[in-house]
């Protein structure tokens, strides 16, 4: 059965839980991500013959030993090697550049975005779109407030209500605000055809990355 926007009924163990993951929910989308390093080296380029910086990236938590795929970007004019301090390569990605991205990718179609989509490595794909969508398990939040009042039920109704949100396989989609809706949900049902493990695997890293984003804000409080 093709995904669909969810109904409000539907939705009743959902919202229970958003309700009470509102304010934790709020409080994660005003934090920034975890910064990854960025070093700068200068290597002599013999096509140019001149020495030429490049920028290299690292992701936060990197141990030294385990394997990470290359990402190689080349700036455009009036850009530096700075650029991709700035770009989607970033942990903390900026959230604008990627949702241009995506749209401009989704302008070519379907079809050559699901093929440019399995291209992107899944960590950069995975974190682009945490950094706009939480993914939470449906079973889990039907289980997290099972006996919620009357009252807390209708509150998070008329809260989830307003909210951007989407059921995709085992998980409720809720947007952490308007820009990109659309691009990132069709960034992840274009390739679920050719590739719905891809899709699956995704879906699962960016809700243990919701996990653990809520987990730390519990912590916190």
């Amino acid at each position: 059965m093709p995904p669909r926007l969810a109904s409000i009924p539907a939705l009743a163990p959902a919202l229970l839980a958003l309700l009470a993951l509102l304010g934790l929910l709020a409080i994660a989308c005003g934090h920034r991500h975890p910064r990854g390093r960025m070093d700068y080296v200068e290597l002599t380029s013999r096509s140019e013959g001149r020495p030429l910086r490049y920028g290299v990236y690292t992701p936060p938590g990197w141990d030294h030993a385990t394997p990470l795929p290359l990402v190689v970007l080349l700036h455009g004019a009036g850009d530096d090697e700075t650029s991709a301090d700035r770009a989607i390569v970033t942990e903390r990605l900026d959230a604008a550049r990627f949702v241009v991205w995506l749209e401009v990718l989704l302008e070519g179609g379907d079809a050559a975005a699901a093929r440019r989509l399995r291209e992107l490595p899944e960590e950069l794909l995975t974190a682009g779109l945490c950094a706009q969508l939480f993914v939470l398990e449906r079973d889990a939040l039907g289980h997290d407030l099972a006996g919620a009042s009357w009252e807390e039920a209708e509150v998070a109704e008329r809260v989830l209500d307003e909210a951007l949100h989407l059921e995709l396989s085992d998980y409720t989609l809720v947007a952490r605000h308007d820009l990109g809706w659309d691009a990132c949900i069709a960034a992840l049902l274009a390739p679920d055809v050719a590739d719905h493990d891809r899709v699956q695997r995704v879906l699962v890293r960016c809700c243990q990355a919701t996990r653990e984003e809520l987990h730390d804000e519990d912590d916190g409080l």
